[in-house]
């Protein structure tokens, strides 16, 4: 913004809130030739909102009764083309019914800005403060992931929704989560400067950064003599084919758990008492692997996250060497 010094604090908040980091306000030189009561009773600043050029004002001295800030405003409008705005840092409910019906611009604190010659209401939306995140939702895990394999993605949260087939408010949730732990950037676009435009950061560390929140996709596993088909391979028989690991003695698949209703599965809870190519171990998961998957198998940080809480050397070695060269990072 341009020159403050002189600039209320929550008035230079609320205008950088609603209209963008852009906005320019500074004293308004014309003040000098207003009739003294005037001088004493207002600081006056310039400024420009949505390309129409403002005068706010400021009450520094008694508060004047309504009808009287409506003389004060013609005073103005006879000197100056420019639209009047009453500036208060706190305002009573009865003044704000009265500005409102009688449509006298007006911005108050960070809370609401009135400017009924744009046709603008605006009210300053009230944000609990988030938990501290110390894993990924499946939302955010999905959201953190698409940003990690569509390189260059610069995205907001509408198209994040319709992307993922989320709801705005989940995709909301996670992109401000993913940005509040420095996974994201972000710059506002649109009419109003009030939509958020995401892309990841660059380089190696968006995987390494994001690694420590992961959480595992499996909600349960089950194991079934049903052949599988539409589902990815995944586990260690994954792990198997992008590795040096031997494979498991059976078939791994993922569905996500919404689809296990869609598959007619004959399920044991005794899988050794069948041949092991008879068995299939399938994991049901939190999101759906094919959004991610690479070919006919789970994407490899997906993978990654599915068995990182493995006890076996083996297997550790061969999955942080999945990631490294899978995922182009350092672990």
């Amino acid at each position: 913004m341009g020159s403050q010094e002189h600039t209320p604090t929550d008035l230079v908040s609320t205008l950088t809130e609603f209209f963008g980091p852009d906005v320019s306000i500074h004293p308004w030189q014309g003040s000098v030739n207003l009739p003294l009561f005037m001088q004493s009773l207002y600081a006056i600043y310039e400024t420009t909102i949505l390309d129409t050029q403002c005068l706010i004002l400021e009450v520094t001295g008694d508060l004047p009764r309504v009808g009287q800030i409506e003389k004060h405003r013609q005073l103005l409008f006879e000197q100056t083309p420019k639209e009047v705005v009453m500036f208060h840092h706190k305002i009573s409910a009865q003044r704000l019914k009265t500005y409102m019906s009688k449509r006298i611009s007006f911005i108050t604190g960070t809370e609401q800005v009135f400017l009924p010659f744009l046709g603008l209401k605006l009210t300053r939306q009230q944000h609990e403060p988030l938990p501290r995140t110390t894993s990924f939702s499946p939302v955010t895990q999905c959201v953190y992931l698409t940003f990690l394999y569509e390189e260059g993605l610069v995205i907001n949260t509408t198209q994040m929704a319709q992307k993922l087939k989320i709801s705005q408010m989940s995709a909301s949730r996670a992109l401000n989560a993913l940005a509040e732990n420095t996974l994201l950037t972000f710059e506002w676009s649109g009419p109003l400067n009030r939509s958020k435009t995401y892309r990841r950061f660059e380089g190696p560390q968006y995987v390494s950064k994001g690694v420590p929140f992961l959480r595992s996709p499996v909600l349960r596993t089950v194991h079934t003599t049903t052949k599988v088909y539409d589902g990815p391979i995944a586990g260690l028989e994954a792990l198997s084919k992008m590795s040096m690991l031997n494979p498991p003695l059976y078939s791994v698949r993922a569905i996500s758990s919404t689809q296990m209703s869609a598959h007619h599965l004959m399920l044991t809870k005794d899988p050794g008492a069948f041949p092991a190519q008879d068995i299939t171990e399938l994991q049901l998961w939190r999101y759906d692997p094919l959004l991610f998957a690479k070919g006919n198998m789970v994407d490899p940080i997906s993978l990654y996250a599915s068995l990182m809480e493995t006890k076996d050397e083996r297997v550790m070695r061969a999955l942080e060497t999945v990631v490294r060269l899978r995922a182009g990072a350092l672990l």
